[in-house]
């Protein structure tokens, strides 16, 4: 992701570099680059959860969830997604 430089000019002429970094801060975050980062881990997160989701119900995790037992199998399943795609089975007995 490329820097952006920003600079204004006043009224007399000259360039105020304050206002361009006020500017920046205000439009992109303190941070710039870091809140981008923060945001995109945040998204990484919420789709690797959802794919947990979405794969533990296709192997049946949440069929019936009336014990403690079987809601620690689909949390575990929804966290370790890729071991259930290999074939391991994550119920708890």
């Amino acid at each position: 992701m490329p820097f952006l430089m920003l600079s204004c000019t006043s009224q007399s002429g000259g360039t105020n570099n304050r206002a361009a970094a006020q500017f920046a801060r205000s439009k992109f975050g303190a941070q710039g680059k870091r809140t981008f980062v923060v945001l995109s881990q945040k998204l990484l997160g919420a789709i690797y959860v959802a794919i947990g989701i979405f794969v533990a119900a296709n192997k049946h995790y949440f069929q019936s969830l009336d014990t403690v037992k079987l809601v620690l199998s689909a949390v575990i399943a929804i966290l370790l997604w890729p071991l259930l795609l290999l074939g391991v089975n994550l119920h708890l007995k």
